[in-house]
């Protein structure tokens, strides 16, 4: 199997691709870059993933309970160009990643088991990052 890495719009037509093949077993990916009107004031914000999100292995004990994780500093970095974020007041109100955790696995572990728990439907933008644990520790469905 090979993938082919190409950009897609909203309405599934393809805007570029590259054609060299790049040898794998699996893979599939899908990008969007929706360019939109965000409203500036009491958005919602969610950072859903594993532990690159929750600050694992962070240089700093307690990352993610002292803003050095990601998820922070783009809460940071949004407030500091004029959005208000309703969710921002603790931590674990939009830092939702866990450490360990895989997109892949059964459908009581992993994303899936949390994803409408985790992002509510009223939320504005979700930043989502994974899939690392299921390189590292093998994963056979992403």
């Amino acid at each position: 199997m090979v993938a082919k890495k190409q950009w897609t719009g909203e309405d599934g037509n393809i805007i570029s691709s590259d054609s060299s093949d790049i040898p794998v077993d699996e893979i599939t990916l899908d990008v969007y870059k929706k360019t939109v009107n965000i409203p500036s004031e009491n958005l919602k914000v969610i950072a859903f993933g594993d532990s690159i999100t929750d600050g694992y292995g962070n240089s700093e004990p307690n990352c993610s309970r002292n803003g050095k994780d990601y998820p922070s500093k783009l809460i940071k970095l949004l407030t500091d160009n004029g959005y208000t974020i309703s969710n921002s007041s603790k931590v674990d109100d939009f830092n939702k990643g866990i450490s360990g955790q895989q997109i892949g696995g059964s459908d009581s572990e992993g994303f899936r088991s949390r994803v409408s728990s985790d992002i509510p439907a009223d939320t504005n933008i979700v930043f989502f990052l994974g899939g690392t644990n299921d390189i590292h520790q093998g994963s056979s469905t992403v």
